[in-house]
């Protein structure tokens, strides 16, 4: 670190500091590593020598006696399948956040809008409506600050931080990083370690490749961190052809050092034109080394006479002269050379201070490491399994062994307890035939006297053997289960986890808890996938932002984000401006989403939440915010019901205080209306008294012009009459006048007598008004 950077950029250097990783990673480290890693492998892929366990079977070398099947059936990948399957690509999302003070100041800005459109939406509303003009607020309006800041969280997404996060994703895509990915999480559970490589690109700024950790190496960490950030120098392991090697060096190399490198390789010419492009095939160990220190910018600090002083920008190589006045200061800043070191030589090929250098963003004297890796502080699931696979093996080898060794089930015969036996037909049965009888019809011939030997014991001629087949095959039984639980205990994985059948009446929920209790037992491996997850996302968006600086942008924003708009890729290349903090958020499992789904539909058919609610969370990825979500939703929604349980209560008090009202004006109506009533019988009583005395006035007063009136006709009927009376008589005289003269006449005349007895109508006079008169009156 110390050295100046003439020194440093010298190969001389190089050299010195590859033959120091050299001694680090020497041959029998990296062998001994090499072979566990390849043993390991060996279990991944079905080919494991079983040479080492042959042994155990028998002392002797000739094991053509055993008849086994040697074949090997690993438990490892079933276990490392398992582990692997719980990560899936799909599950992890880089979000990128401005941490700078121009992202700052807009979100605090967005935040100060909504909070006095919050605060103000009652007012606006009241002006809207007597105005008669629309003064409301546009776009999102908050409830609460719980619902603005989750509205922070969730959907406030300025466009660089969007053009940041679609350019990451983009890149993963171009680097195929779903596979890389699977190897890393595959290598974490087999081996213990995850590595990935960064790489610049001239069309995608950066590329992402998976390096396998049976060739790299690199320098312990003084920080003790599992990521491996404090580490000084990194490399891989390479067979490269001579071909090859001359080709990369671009004629560095003399053909002495190509002579020498092909007596490395096995092959010796006097002379290395002579050697043919068959010949420069042959292959020798490479060191791709790479390894961080420091350079120093070099500044004069010159003094002038008024106390104060400036800096002057020096070269590298600058020295300064004796007795200068001035002060020399030197700047450190992190840097990054990298070379091809052939073990074994002196020689080293293309050492230089790497090209496009990742930087910091947020520190530009910090480089970061041009690889990316992780490695557990514990031993990996796979060298923890291997011997017990071995002990499962073997045990499986003496099962198919002690099987290919059982013997039907057999009887034990004494001939000589059975003997002849003579039947009543004169034929004999000899032993063989009663035996024959025995096992196809079950009935055992014998002569009694023959099962009684000398001392008076019983003897039975045939008898079961005995068989300790079963035992022996139930020990080697229980002796494959207690291995295996003992892998599903080192592992914590177990059977249902790996793969096997549920036990005997569990239910669906029991079974899909025993598998994630299961998973949670490689958080070790998830925290070294999401710390390289995270680590590429921030290479990305520094070399993003190193192009941008140097407005390289507009060709790799072009093959980046061709497909999408304008204002994204301005955004893009404007990320110069702006500092990044780059997270990876983890999306929920399909159980926790199912869980999700399950508690939304319960919170709906209680009333808690909204269908429009259910729909919204369901879209939400991040299952914590989720939760936020239907805590405020559901938050909301009791205060809306409050305010409506209250509003109602209102509305009833109002209702029953407007029906006693009612009531009350009824009431006061009715007893105005009585009393009105009351005034109008009195006040009708009154005048129909007066109408009634009036009537008896009238009365009173017809009456006496009737008796006015009828002594009024009647004198003048008595006149009338008295008058006709005397017309009457004054007639009656003068016709009696007449008769007699004519009588006189008569008897003078001597004529016939004369008839008066014709009577004449007599007209009596009418009263005046006897025909208007009422019966009332």
């Amino acid at each position: 670190m110390t050295a100046g950077n003439a020194e440093k950029d010298s190969p001389g250097f190089g050299l010195k500091m590859a033959k120091f990783i050299e001694s680090e990673w020497g041959s029998e480290r990296m062998t001994a590593r090499r072979k566990q890693m390849d043993l390991v492998n060996s279990h991944m892929e079905g080919t494991v020598d079983v040479s080492h366990l042959k042994a155990l079977f028998a002392p002797s070398k000739d094991l053509s006696a055993l008849r086994v099947n040697w074949k090997y059936s690993s438990e490892v990948p079933r276990m490392i399948n398992a582990i692997v399957e719980g990560f899936s690509y799909d599950k992890y999302r880089t979000t990128v956040k401005g941490i700078d003070m121009h992202s700052q100041e807009k979100r605090s800005k967005f935040r100060r809008e909504k909070l006095k459109a919050m605060y103000t939406r009652a007012d606006a509303e009241e002006v809207s409506r007597l105005m008669g003009m629309d003064f409301t607020h546009k776009g999102f309006v908050p409830q609460s600050k719980d619902e603005l800041n989750l509205y922070m969280e969730l959907d406030y997404k300025p466009a660089h931080e969007l053009a940041m996060e679609l350019a990451i994703q983009k890149v993963f895509d171009f680097s195929d990083w779903r596979e890389t990915f699977n190897h890393i999480a595959e290598d974490l559970a087999k081996h213990g370690i995850g590595v990935a490589k960064v790489e610049c690109d001239p069309e995608t700024a950066i590329k992402l490749q998976y390096v396998s950790p049976r060739n790299f190496i690199y320098s312990r960490d003084v920080e003790e961190t599992r990521d491996y950030r404090g580490a000084y120098y990194f490399g891989q392991f390479q067979r490269m052809t001579i071909g090859d090697i001359e080709r990369k060096a671009k004629g560095m190399l003399s053909a002495d050092q190509l002579k020498e490198l092909a007596g490395v390789a096995g092959v010796s010419y006097a002379n290395f034109e002579f050697m043919t492009e068959e010949d420069k095939q042959h292959t020798i160990d490479a060191i791709h080394f790479c390894f961080k220190t420091n350079r120093y910018e070099v500044k004069k600090k010159k003094y002038n006479k008024h106390g104060g002083y400036k800096y002057i920008d020096k070269p590298d190589d600058w020295t300064p002269p004796e007795n200068m006045k001035s002060e020399v200061v030197y700047i450190p800043y992190e840097v990054w050379y990298e070379g091809t070191y052939f073990p074994g030589t002196n020689i080293v090929i293309n050492y230089q201070l790497m090209d496009n250098m990742l930087r910091d963003p947020r520190n530009r004297r910090k480089a970061i490491a041009p690889f990316i890796m992780y490695k557990l502080s514990s031993e990996s699931i796979a060298q923890k399994i291997i011997d017990i696979s071995d002990d499962i093996y073997i045990t499986l080898i003496k099962l198919r062994q002690f099987v290919l060794k059982m013997k039907p089930k057999g009887y034990a015969i004494d001939i000589d307890a059975l003997g002849s036996l003579e039947l009543p037909d004169g034929s004999t049965l000899d032993p063989i035939k009663q035996v024959k009888i025995m096992r196809d019809d079950g009935d055992l011939l014998y002569s009694g006297s023959s099962l009684v030997d000398d001392q008076q014991n019983v003897r039975l001629p045939i008898h079961d053997m005995p068989d300790s087949s079963g035992r022996e095959l139930a020990e080697l039984i229980n002796v494959y289960n207690g291995l295996m639980q003992r892998l599903y205990d080192v592992t914590g994985i177990n059977a249902q986890a790996a793969g096997g059948a549920p036990p005997p009446r569990t239910s669906s929920t029991v079974y899909e808890q025993t598998v994630s209790t299961s998973q949670k037992v490689v958080n070790n491996i998830f925290n070294g996938i999401l710390s390289i997850q995270k680590r590429s996302s921030e290479a990305i968006a520094s070399r993003l932002h190193a192009a941008s600086v140097m407005k390289e942008t507009e060709d790799i924003v072009s093959a980046i984000m061709g497909e999408y708009t304008t204002d994204i890729i301005k955004e893009l290349a404007n990320v110069r401006y702006y500092q990044y903090m780059i997270n990876v958020d983890v999306r929920a499992t399909d159980k926790e989403r199912a869980e999700l789904i399950q508690s939304l539909s319960e919170s709906l058919q209680t009333g808690a939440i909204t269908l429009m609610d259910k729909i919204d969370i369901e879209e939400i990825d991040n299952l914590r915010l989720a939760k936020q979500v239907i805590k405020l939703r559901q938050k909301a929604n009791m205060a809306a019901a409050a305010q409506r349980t209250e509003m109602e209560h209102k509305r009833a008090l109002e209702l029953q205080q407007a029906k006693e009202q009612i009531e009350m004006q009824r009431v006061q109506f009715m007893q105005e209306m009585e009393m009105q009533r009351a005034m109008f019988e009195n006040e009708l009583k009154v005048k129909l008294g007066s109408f009634e005395l009036e009537g008896d006035l009238r009365k009173i007063s017809l009456k006496g012009q009737w008796d006015v009136a009828v002594a009024q006709t009647r004198v003048g009927a008595q006149r009338d009459l008295d008058m006709q009376k005397e017309d009457r008589k004054d007639e009656r005289l003068n016709q009696q006048s007449t008769h007699q003269s004519e009588l006189i006449e008569q008897r003078q005349n001597h004529t016939p007598p004369k008839n008066f007895t014709k009577q004449e109508e007599v007209k009596l006079p009418t009263l005046p008004g006897s025909s208007d008169l009422s019966p009332n009156i």
